[in-house]
């Protein structure tokens, strides 16, 4: 960005704001980042959205993806997955009985991309979809009792491969 004011002559007040807002939006990223919360841009059904994604690490409760989009055609849809010692379970929330639908018939296609040995993934309607308390919902147990046993710990590489497998999954549906 130094560079960029530097090399050009011909510099409006315009291009210095635009760098700063540059500027500033990477910081808020790089930041987003340290905290494992991601937004990817992806074309879902000749629609390009932003995925919104989270590692959730907290104190008591590790191990969860939560993974929430909308578009016009698909409605609302939010995944919280957890991986546990010995398989995943999670539910997908949506507010399209259509979408579903989709995501109902294609969940074997998507259990097989968590490439786990026992897998339970629920797909719920939910008429008045709302992020906020679905995302403060799946963090809720984060402040349950210490029961004083070993917690298992999550592989980092895990958590990616179950949000990646959901999120090409989603993006082969035909919405």
């Amino acid at each position: 960005m130094k560079t960029m004011i530097a090399d050009n002559e011909h510099i409006t007040s315009m291009d210095i704001r635009e760098l700063q807002l540059m500027n500033k939006q990477l910081s808020i990223a790089g930041k987003m980042a340290e905290n494992e919360e991601y937004t990817i841009p992806v074309l879902l059904g000749g629609e390009v959205t932003n995925i919104s994604l989270k590692i959730v690490r907290g104190e008591k409760k590790k191990g969860m993806v939560e993974i929430m989009f909308e578009t016009a055609k698909a409605g609302k849809v939010a995944a919280s997955i957890e991986a546990k010692e010995k398989g995943v379970s999670g539910l997908a929330a949506v507010d399209n009985p259509e979408m579903k639908r989709l995501l109902e018939t294609h969940k074997t296609e998507m259990i097989k991309g968590f490439d786990e040995e026992s897998c339970d993934l629920q797909v719920a309607y939910v008429s008045k979809l709302n992020f906020d308390v679905f995302s403060h919902h799946s963090r809720k147990s984060d402040v349950t009792e210490e029961t004083g046993e070993e917690v298992y710990q999550v592989q980092t590489k895990r958590l990616y491969q179950i949000a990646k497998s959901f999120i090409e999954n989603v993006k082969k549906l035909e919405l």
